[in-house]
């Protein structure tokens, strides 16, 4: 749920994806070099180290911020509590892989990750009901296209 094992997945997923459009059957077999990272993807976990998780969440005064990216194979977003101090603690990650039958540019798939980051502070919101409501809440992109678009008071064709 806390989404700290996004950056993991997120390859795991990108590795079936891969397989799919490659055989296009679940029944072939993989070729070695896939199965080879495959392999080599499922063990990772278990040489990582423990990593503590602060999982402070009703402090006040505190707020979120939403950080959003994307490339051309998947689109992310992350969402942090924030102390008055600036101390920053994960509460949320979610992803989403850009599909493979069509070809997305890295700006819609950035609008994408917009689109992740503002329903996962909404679900952070709802899990967070009651007196102690964040402020402010921030999001951040680094894509001038997400921003201009978002500015625009007109539809977006689809």
């Amino acid at each position: 749920p806390l989404g700290i094992l996004v950056p993991w997945s997120v390859r795991g997923r990108l590795l079936v994806q891969e397989a799919w459009c490659t055989l296009k059957s679940w029944d072939a077999e993989l070729p070695d070099a896939m199965a080879e990272r495959a392999r080599a993807w499922a063990t990772e976990l278990s040489n990582c180290d423990p990593i503590p998780i602060p999982r402070i969440c009703a402090i006040p005064p505190f707020g979120l911020d939403c950080f959003v990216d994307a490339s051309t194979k998947a689109a992310c977003a992350t969402v942090y509590l924030v102390d008055p101090n600036g101390h920053r603690n994960l509460l949320a990650a979610k992803s989403r892989l850009a599909p493979s039958s069509v070809k997305l540019t890295v700006p819609r798939m950035e609008l994408i990750g917009a689109l992740i980051g503002v329903r996962l502070v909404s679900f952070v919101l709802q899990a967070l009901e009651g007196p102690n409501r964040p402020d402010p809440i921030r999001f951040f992109t680094d894509s001038m296209d997400v921003l201009y678009w978002l500015q625009r008071r007109r539809p977006l064709k689809p």
